[in-house]
């Protein structure tokens, strides 16, 4: 068993619901879950225990604490400075801030080399760099 299954049978006895059917009803999942849950073969994901929180009245923040779920992070904001970028600057933030996530999350790991021109337009190029690097950029 786990401490979220632990957690989640001593709540089911409190309230008298004997059963992963009568949890299920209650907890708003499918059978099947529910008796993941009451059992600790679960690996809930942060909708199933959202459900579970919002219709049997418990902590949210505690479930996931007890099933191992970082909370969310809060939302990304530029520092107050950017404020005094214009468009077209803004505009390349966000595209190298795309090409960026592009690519850290590529399916191949890939060495990256940037160059940006006199105007300020960012160009980055995947490079594999099996031989030896470019000059002056350090190799794998």
């Amino acid at each position: 068993m786990s401490a979220l299954s632990d957690y989640l049978s001593e709540v089911a006895r409190e309230r008298g619901i004997s059963g992963p059917r009568p949890f299920a009803r209650h907890a708003g999942v499918p059978i099947t879950t529910a008796k993941r849950l009451l059992d600790g073969t679960a690996e809930p994901g942060a909708d199933t225990l959202e459900t579970v929180a919002g219709k049997l009245g418990l902590s949210l923040d505690r479930l996931f604490r007890l099933a191992g779920i970082k909370e969310a992070d809060p939302p990304f904001v530029l520092p107050p400075e950017f404020a005094a970028l214009g468009p077209e600057q803004r505009r390349i933030i966000v595209t190298l801030g795309r090409e960026f996530l592009r690519l850290i999350n590529a399916q191949t790991p890939t060495r990256t080399q940037a160059t940006v021109t006199p105007i300020g337009r960012a160009r980055v190029s995947e490079a594999s760099w099996d031989e030896d690097p470019p000059n002056g950029a350090d190799g794998p």
